[in-house]
């Protein structure tokens, strides 16, 4: 992975993935992003870029009063010297932003018309937010983050809150990143948690891209897939060497991030680095929302999505294929529909019916359901194969989320068994996209194996 150098930058490190027509593998999806910096000291160079980008029109800071406090003050200063034109969007001065309708209204209520770029400061919620905006003004933006705490910062969608559901709108990404390790540093150790729980996450998106490729043929980028595990693995190796978030670690934090990002971006879609982790982390950030559970960061209820699916894998998995067979030969002759509608109907509130419907369009018909049944029976062995290689073993993923102090205990969460059912057997529908849990789904095995992986965790 990369380095930047104490007390510079090197832009001309990432130009491999920068600017490039489509993923390596043929897809045709542009990428076009002016510069990433990673470095000490590179916000001072925003107003350059600012220029560049902005011409002579006006600049819009979006950001909370945290952010502000981080590196927004400094970027109005800099703007200021350089003689740029600028105004701050502080959308909350406590820092508590939800990326919903409310927060969009407010931003364009303070963001001037003639304003020509928009710079995000802040991490997840605050670049979601000014992509949306930006692609709604169309103007360009810059992403300078001000935590390693998440993976969205050259995405090209905005993950956003609408009618109580998260989702992800089409966006432009940042023309520019200007990530700062002296900025990073100074995050809070809870928000670098975070983004080493997200980039966790990889583990299980990668397992359900694989798992998909071989029960649906889904577009499959080797390349990008193995980018992501490299900045998994090189993320993984540096926690394991520093057991820390010293300035080596945020370095390698915010650069597999970064990396992961653009694998994205490169492909079109975020299926290298969101899986069925990413549908329960959304499902129990929405329950947060709402008040009907505590609060957490994204790369939190990331982790916790992980810990979860892996257990999955590792339970369907070390079955042999005609213990599977047998268990979905059972388990279709008594679907349990009106269990499920009711559950859906409870979890989802006002959105039930609307849940309820997608569930039942999703549901894999006779004839589909023994051709996949074909197909798995040719492919159980690599299948297993493949989760050896991807997928943590549960006492690894204790041990690193243990070292790395992100939560996972449930009443440490304030998180209730029957609300980690709810995820396992609701989540899915969040969004249209192949993992484990549309897997066990079609075989109407889903409620079989969240009670076993709920009642084996050896979390209290």
């Amino acid at each position: 992975m990369p380095r930047a150098t104490r007390g510079g930058h090197d832009r001309t490190k990432y130009t491999e993935l920068v600017n490039v027509e489509g993923c390596p593998c043929g897809r045709a999806h542009s990428v076009h992003v002016d510069s990433i910096d990673v470095g000490h000291g590179t916000i001072e160079g925003v107003p350059g870029i600012a220029r560049r980008l902005g011409g002579s029109g006006p600049v819009g800071i979006i950001c909370d009063g945290n952010t502000f406090q981080a590196a927004g003050r400094r970027v109005e200063q800099l703007l200021s010297a350089g003689r740029v034109p600028s105004d701050v969007c502080e959308l909350r001065a406590d820092g508590h932003v939800v990326p919903d309708e409310k927060a969009l209204d407010a931003a364009r209520h303070c963001i001037s018309r003639d304003t020509r770029l928009l710079l995000a400061v802040g991490s997840g919620t605050i670049t979601d937010i000014t992509r949306f905006i930006a692609s709604e003004m169309h103007v360009p933006f810059v992403s300078i983050p001000t935590a390693p705490s998440v993976d969205g910062f050259v995405s090209s969608v905005s993950a956003i809150i609408t009618q109580g559901l998260k989702t992800s709108y089409p966006a432009s990404p940042p023309c520019a990143v200007v990530a700062d390790l002296d900025v990073l540093a100074s995050a809070p150790d809870e928000m670098k948690a975070a983004g080493f729980g997200d980039l966790l996450g990889k583990s299980t998106a990668r397992m359900d891209w694989e798992l998909s490729r071989v029960m649906n043929k889904e577009y499959h980028c080797a390349r990008t897939a193995c980018m992501v595990q490299t900045a998994l693995d090189g993320c993984v190796r540096a926690f394991r060497l520093k057991k820390g978030y010293d300035e080596e670690m945020v370095h390698a934090l915010i650069e597999g991030l970064l990396w992961s990002s653009l694998s994205a971006a490169m492909v079109g879609s975020t299926r290298p680095i969101s899986g069925s982790e990413h549908h329960v982390s959304h499902f129990l950030e929405m329950k947060g929302l709402s008040g009907h559970v505590p609060e957490h960061l994204h790369g939190e209820t990331v982790a916790v999505g992980t810990y979860i699916v892996s257990a999955l894998y590792h339970e369907v998995f070390s079955l042999e294929y005609d213990e599977f067979k047998n268990l979905a030969l059972d388990s279709t002759h008594s679907r349990r529909s009106e269990s499920r509608e009711r559950r859906l109907l409870a979890a989802y509130g006002p959105l039930g019916e609307r849940m309820v419907g997608s569930w039942r369009s999703s549901m894999a018909g006779r004839s589909e359901m023994s051709a996949r049944m074909g197909r798995i029976s040719e492919s159980w062995d690599e299948l297993a194969s493949l989760r050896d290689r991807y997928v943590f073993s549960l006492p690894a993923l204790e041990k690193l989320m243990g070292e790395a102090s992100i939560p996972l205990e449930p009443a440490e969460l304030g998180y209730t068994m029957s609300l980690l059912e709810d995820a396992i057997l609701c989540a899915r529908l969040i969004r249209d996209r192949y993992t484990i849990l549309s897997f066990l789904d079609d075989f109407s095995l889903l409620e079989h194996f969240c009670s076993a992986v709920l009642g084996k965790l050896d979390i209290h």
